[in-house]
């Protein structure tokens, strides 16, 4: 159990406390006595949309950190893989350039899209100040993310050596928990590299700007460690057919 980080449960415990601050928000005006119309009814209001939140969101992780446990302690895995550190090296290293390549293409995307309705509220609109403010707000925020994002998963990567674990539960990736039941579906997978990655396609209920929640989808590679391959494919067959 304690070779296998539980990052679900990190995140529980987060989520935890800032629910509890969110408590603070919601009473520390009543208690300090705060006018309503002087900023109290809105730190009230703040904090029970900060409590109810995080408190959904901590309940939410205990489920996936339990699951992963459950995963952990299971005989019934399909695989749990170490790697050397030429091995762990190699495939961090090419999932960084990946991730940057993703990331960009977000990048790219966004900015474009960004300054075509800037573009149309400069043509069209008497004062574009706004749109084009908050175009180049979008633009700055996904050029942090496209840069930021790849290396905190970099630097993770290299900080801890790598474990995986397959399971008809989910998928663990040095501390990541892909859970494969309510809070997450496996929808697909391939082996790519000349077969040395499992290509997972993962996916989540996320609210994607509209009223009902919409499933968001990942690209999880796992790497298969040197004479690891017959079980890769045994792998692939299982969740290909299921």
């Amino acid at each position: 159990m304690t070779e296998y980080r539980n990052g679900p449960k990190k995140w529980a415990v987060i989520c935890l406390i800032i629910a509890a601050l969110g408590l603070i928000m919601i009473f520390y005006p009543i208690i300090s006595e705060m006018d309503g119309f002087v900023g109290g009814f809105a730190l009230i209001f703040a904090g029970i949309i900060v409590t109810l939140t995080f408190f959904i969101s901590s309940i939410i992780f205990f489920i996936q950190a339990r699951s992963l446990e459950k995963a952990i302690a299971s005989e019934e895995t399909f695989a749990r893989w170490s790697y050397s550190k030429i091995e762990w090296k190699k495939y961090y290293e090419l999932e960084y350039k990946r991730d940057r390549q993703d990331k960009r293409i977000l990048f790219y995307t966004a900015s474009g899209f960004s300054i075509f309705f800037a573009l149309l509220f400069i043509l069209f609109v008497d004062e574009p100040w706004g749109a084009i403010y908050g175009a180049l707000g979008i633009i700055l925020l996904t050029g942090v993310l496209q840069w930021y994002v790849p290396l905190m998963n970099l630097r993770r990567n290299q900080k801890y050596s790598g474990k995986a674990l397959i399971s008809k539960e989910g998928i663990y990736l040095n501390g990541m928990w892909y859970p494969n039941g309510r809070f997450g579906r496996i929808d697909g997978i391939n082996l790519i590299d000349n077969n040395k990655t499992l290509s997972f396609q993962w996916s989540q209920f996320a609210m994607m700007g509209g009223k009902v929640p919409e499933r968001n989808y990942f690209t999880i590679r796992v790497p298969v460690p040197e004479g690891e391959e017959n079980k890769a494919q045994q792998i692939l067959d299982y969740f290909s057919n299921n």
